[in-house]
């Protein structure tokens, strides 16, 4: 099931897009690819930019887990955690604090570590991807 084509209330909705807002401030100034990121999630979660006005920002691992903690479906809290982890590495510049601020995150809310290794691992996998296709484009 991918969890986007099932039916989100409001409530998680909003929770999703704090988490993301979350990580792509955490640490360094939102660059364009997270800011295009972020906004393509919100319009295809059902997110007006008024509904995104209305939203408090988040600023601490420890609001976040209290606001993933109000999701009852397991699914939809492994997804944000997976989301958040895409999302961190996407700008190719990983920090260590955000890295042990997702695993913190991630324990916290319920989530094993041995499936957060999983989702970096497949985060760094995508990765790798995108480069090895830049790099088929650029060969003779």
């Amino acid at each position: 099931m991918n969890i986007l084509n099932r039916k989100l209330k409001k409530k998680e909705k909003e929770i999703y897009w704090q988490a993301l807002s979350f990580i792509l401030g955490y640490c360094s100034k939102p660059n364009e690819a997270k800011l295009s990121y972020i906004n393509a999630q919100a319009l295809e979660i059902g997110l007006s930019d008024e509904d995104i006005a209305k939203i408090k920002i988040l600023e601490s691992p420890t609001q976040i887990v209290q606001s993933i903690k109000k999701i009852e479906c397991f699914a939809m809290r492994r997804f944000i955690i997976r989301e958040m982890i895409m999302l961190a590495v996407s700008a190719h510049e990983l920090q260590e604090s955000e890295i042990m601020a997702i695993y913190k995150i991630g324990n916290d809310v319920g989530i094993d570590t041995d499936k957060i290794d999983d989702f970096f691992m497949w985060a760094a996998k995508g990765l790798e991807w995108q480069i090895e296709g830049a790099k088929l484009v650029k060969e003779d």
